[in-house]
């Protein structure tokens, strides 16, 4: 039976505010210790869970499964199996005369990266809640080669905000399987992550527009799910109401969609869904923020109406504080075994500050070495100030503006960097001017990436890290010049030929303006055959027989680091006689062949640097065979 038919049919108690209130039975002295032996096991059973694993932590958890298992699987505390085994899970409500409350704990990998091995969103289903996994797989469809032609970081959605879920070396094939709908982004397969790169930094000999329009979220199985809880059986002081805790490891930004609400946490929080009172999504640490731009601070709640179908509809109502009773509801939460968490929970109340305070940048996302080119850097660098939006003498935290580069654009900024759009603007004094709407916004970045192609055509990158469209004009050493409009965190490319003066462009958009050079690309017209470097060697003396030339030739490289490095393939004849060879230079965006005669007992060097100054393939062939090679940058 799907949880959508249970929605229907179930019978559900009414929920006080934010559906989080319990009544009280006289049970008063059984209760306590059910909970108390309930919460111990379940950290005894679930210690060590893995990522993306499922565990049966108190009686009595029931659940469905995605294929047939043999008997028993997962249904005694303790058991584990791989949430991608599950359709619906459902945990029963505290009943102390059976002795049960239903307690299950996942690790879900969410939108994590793959280079935090073991880091997990844990959710902690509490009495009564039914979860059904509703991400659906990648469906089969149109795929397009792609190469890349710079570093690159795969996001986890299509605009320059999104999260970093690993970075891509330059000339990687990649598969494509989705656009998204501005045309811009191409969402990729790499080392198990499904993400998002930028279009402007690839190139494909397929016709790109003819993949897909996709949705920007690829949820992973259970980042995207139904939930419904009730309040059913006996309660009490000790146990918290049936909820669902969700918690990120902690200063990590995720997302979810829940019920059809799309929701960036970096924290702890608390679900519940009736099809009376709706759905509630409490902050009990940390902050969060919904995909209509709704920003919920540490100790505040939304509702939201909910169909007969379960879905969330409408708009979410106000934000509201946590009040006394449902603060009490939940301090039980802080019993939760520490084991299970990514850390402890503390429930505290929401001051009025709180709705005041725009969202402060989330600490620096470490990526390691292990799938990033050179040294692991912070995912969020911010740099330079800009002047606060507040009155002179009051203190507020300072938004910083991100440094522009050719292949990211922009460093990756989470929700919580964003301006909340139900944040009211400070109150200015009388005596001092009301600042503007164009002083609150970021900077465009200029950028001039030398991307690899065919022709004299320079692509410049206009991108945009605000949350409104923004016009801009521009002009290419004052001869060209033209007008566009860059959409809310994306990008745009002005392509123009080349010109024959200093070929920098100058971008206006109003509030401020910037340029940039894109003289220093190289060109990438085919290069002339670079004269081959024969070494002299002393001519025979006596007149050489087949058997003397047999030998094959022998290919080495040279490379000597530098600005630029030498780079260098070395062909040698070992034999006693002049050997013709054939000589193929292959690169990411051309090939050319040449013959060479290389003396008995001498050599010739092919500069690759001629050719790219990226990876160079070469082969060489001759009456006797072949052998290849490659040359990348010099280490």
């Amino acid at each position: 039976m799907s949880l959508r038919t249970l929605i229907i049919i179930l019978s559900l108690s009414v929920f006080t505010s934010v559906g989080l209130s319990h009544s009280l039975h006289g049970q008063d002295n059984v209760c306590p210790a059910l909970v108390e032996r309930a919460l111990t096991e379940v950290g005894t059973n679930c210690t060590g869970l893995g990522r993306n694993t499922a565990c049966y932590g108190f009686n009595r958890v029931n659940a469905t499964f995605s294929q047939e298992l043999e008997a028993g699987f997962f249904s005694e505390p303790a058991d584990q199996a791989s949430i991608d085994q599950i359709e619906t899970i459902q945990t029963n409500a505290l009943d102390v005369d059976a002795e049960e409350w239903g307690i299950a704990v996942l690790n879900v990998q969410a939108n994590l990266p793959n280079a935090l091995p073991g880091q997990a969103v844990t959710f902690v289903l509490l009495g009564d809640v039914a979860l059904e996994n509703v991400a659906a797989p990648t469906p089969p469809g149109v795929i397009a080669d792609i190469l890349t032609v710079e570093p690159l970081n795969v996001r986890s959605l299509p605009n320059v905000r999104a999260n970093v879920l690993a970075s891509v070396p330059s000339e990687t094939l990649l598969v494509a399987n989705g656009i998204s709908d501005d045309g811009e982004w191409l969402r990729v397969e790499y080392q198990d992550i499904v993400g998002w790169v930028s279009r402007v930094f690839v190139i494909s000999a397929a016709d790109l527009t003819t993949l897909p329009a996709v949705e920007a979220a690829p949820y992973g199985t259970m980042q995207a799910f139904m939930l419904q809880t009730n309040v059913m059986g006996v309660s009490c002081t000790e146990a918290p109401p049936s909820l669902l805790v969700v918690q990120s490891p902690r200063n990590i930004t995720i997302t979810l969609n829940v019920n059809g609400v799309g929701v960036s946490l970096g924290s702890t929080l608390v679900f519940t869904a009736n099809a009376e009172e709706g759905m509630s999504i409490g902050v009990i640490d940390g902050h969060a923020q919904l995909d209509d731009g709704t920003y919920i601070p540490e100790g505040f709640s939304v509702r939201f109406s909910i169909n007969e179908f379960g879905m969330a509809v409408g708009d979410a109502g106000p934000v509201q504080r946590f009040v006394a009773e449902e603060l009490a509801a939940l301090a039980p939460l802080e019993n939760i075994p520490p084991v299970l968490l990514n850390y402890s929970i503390s429930v505290e109340p929401g001051g009025d500050e709180a709705l005041q305070m725009e969202p402060s940048v989330s600490t620096p996302l470490l990526l390691p070495t292990d799938d990033l080119q050179g040294t692991a850097t912070p995912v969020t660098d911010l740099p330079g100030d800009v002047p606060p939006l507040t009155p002179t003498g009051l203190e507020t935290p300072t938004i910083v503006s991100p440094i522009m580069t050719a292949t990211e654009m922009l460093p990756t900024m989470t929700p919580t960097e964003m301006l909340p759009t139900a944040t009211p603007p400070p109150v200015v004094p009388s005596s001092t001017p009301a600042p503007t709407l164009t002083t609150s916004l970021l900077p465009l970045g200029v950028n001039a990436p030398c991307v690899a192609r065919i022709g004299d055509d320079r692509p410049f990158v206009i991108s945009n890290p605000n949350a409104v469209d923004v016009n801009f004009s521009w002009t290419v050493d004052g001869s060209v010049s033209g007008n566009d409009t860059v959409s809310a965190n994306s990008s745009r490319s002005v392509t123009v030929s080349r010109q024959p003066g200093n070929n920098i462009i100058t971008v206006d958009w109003g509030y401020g303006s910037g340029s940039a050079n894109s003289n220093p690309c190289p060109s990438v017209a085919l290069p002339p055959v670079p004269a081959p470097t024969a070494t002299p060697v002393p001519q025979p003396t006596e007149i050489p027989t087949m058997e003397q030339q047999s030998v094959p030739l022998n290919l080495g490289t040279t490379c000597t680091p530098g600005s630029p490095s030498t780079r260098a393939f070395v062909i040698s004849n070992p034999n006693t006689m002049s050997v013709d060879a054939s000589i193929t230079v292959t690169w990411t965006t051309g090939t050319v062949t040449f013959s060479q005669a290389i003396d008995a007992g001498g050599s010739v060097a092919v500069d690759a640097n001629a050719y790219n100054s990226g990876l160079v393939d070469v082969s060489v062939s001759w009456t006797g065979g072949t052998t290849i090679g490659s040359l990348g940058d010099c280490v």
